[in-house]
């Protein structure tokens, strides 16, 4: 008797993929020019944070066997939501989840978690620093109920930068009062935060006979 042909599924595959709760990323990447103060965060390690009920986990096994092997597959169990095609979903529900739970204490925070967040990027601009460094501080204590760093802290200005501890900016060793303000890719494009401007890479390719002056 033939044994019957085994399917490769990947466990993705038979996943809900959940509704969509991320914000539009071209929308988010204004939100950090609408200011003369622009800031800038990121939340560390968000998808290994949020975990999976020990209840829920035999729903998201692997089987895992080298190719060509005839032993039995090793299983394995997610603990964490990494690697998920829901994992997008379930973390912004669970950002969301703390924000309204702690709206009161936190009420202009809580509205930047749903206005600001592109996934875990923290994106936002201020028209004066010291409400720039109210957000860095808020921001920080809210997501901290729930478990989660925000730190990678990157901003147009030197004196908000100053006021966050070294250890949680994006830059920790760049020398404030010499130095040039770093450039980082945000969310898919070069931010220059000392100019405060977005730069972006043109590769020009000549055609054959085109001539340049006169």
């Amino acid at each position: 008797m033939l044994r019957p042909s085994i399917k490769e599924v990947a466990l993705n595959e038979v996943l809900l993929k959940s509704p969509n709760l991320i914000n539009d990323i071209g929308a988010t990447l204004l939100l950090l020019r609408e200011g003369p103060v622009s800031l800038s965060g990121d939340i560390q390690q968000m998808f290994l944070e949020v975990g999976v009920k020990k209840e829920d986990r035999s729903a998201l096994r692997l089987l895992l066997c080298p190719p060509g092997s005839r032993k039995r597959p090793t299983v394995y169990e997610m603990q964490e939501t990494f690697g998920s095609v829901s994992s997008p979903f379930i973390c912004s529900q669970v950002l969301r989840h703390i924000a309204d739970l702690h709206r009161e204490e936190f009420p202009e925070a809580t509205e930047k978690v749903y206005k600001n967040f592109y996934v875990d990027n923290l994106l936002d601009s201020f028209y004066t620093e010291d409400k720039a460094s109210r957000a860095v501080k808020n921001s920080t204590a809210l997501l901290k109920k729930g478990g989660f760093y925000l730190n990678q802290w990157l901003s147009s200005s030197r004196r908000v930068l100053s006021r966050i501890p070294e250890g949680d900016r994006n830059q920790p060793r760049l020398n404030l009062d010499i130095e040039d303000l770093p450039t980082k890719r945000t969310l898919g494009v070069l931010y220059d935060s000392e100019s405060d401007s977005f730069v972006l890479m043109l590769k020009l390719t000549l055609k054959q006979g085109l001539r340049i002056g006169s």
